[in-house]
């Protein structure tokens, strides 16, 4: 993969690895603040997309995030098949090919899916909202 209008094509589509969000219910919503495609130190020649968002709102493991009045920024690894059907999705729901600084992302872990080998996976709804 070359660019992040390409990774948002395919991740429109499902595929990829997995990236964990603990509990059902946990979520992160913010603006972009930067993004950039980085090797994936777990799955040699796999790429994932690494978002760093200002947090607007977040649970993470069943505990609200403090945001508070300082600008608290996390990183957002999409990887996994399901956040990067949910994430592409959105962004091409959106007609947008590409998130850029100053877009606007949510993401939740809604529901799991028995996959037959033992760990389910992890099913997602995103939204996406382009700065222009």
């Amino acid at each position: 993969m070359s660019s992040i209008e390409d990774f948002i094509g395919k991740a429109a589509q499902g595929g990829g690895n997995a990236m964990s969000f603990p509990r059902i219910g946990d979520h992160i919503a913010g603006n972009v603040v930067d993004r950039e495609l980085i090797d994936d130190q777990h799955n040699p020649g796999v790429q994932v997309l690494k978002i760093q968002i200002a947090v607007e709102s977040a649970v993470i493991d069943g505990v609200p995030l403090e945001v508070g009045h300082e600008q608290v920024v996390k990183d957002a690894y999409i990887r996994g098949p399901g956040l990067r059907e949910a994430i592409g999705k959105a962004v091409v729901g959106a007609g947008a090919s590409s998130i850029e600084p100053g877009d606007w992302l949510r993401a939740e872990f809604t529901a799991e899916k028995s996959t037959g080998k033992g760990r389910p996976m992890k099913l997602f709804i995103g939204d996406f909202k382009a700065a222009k």
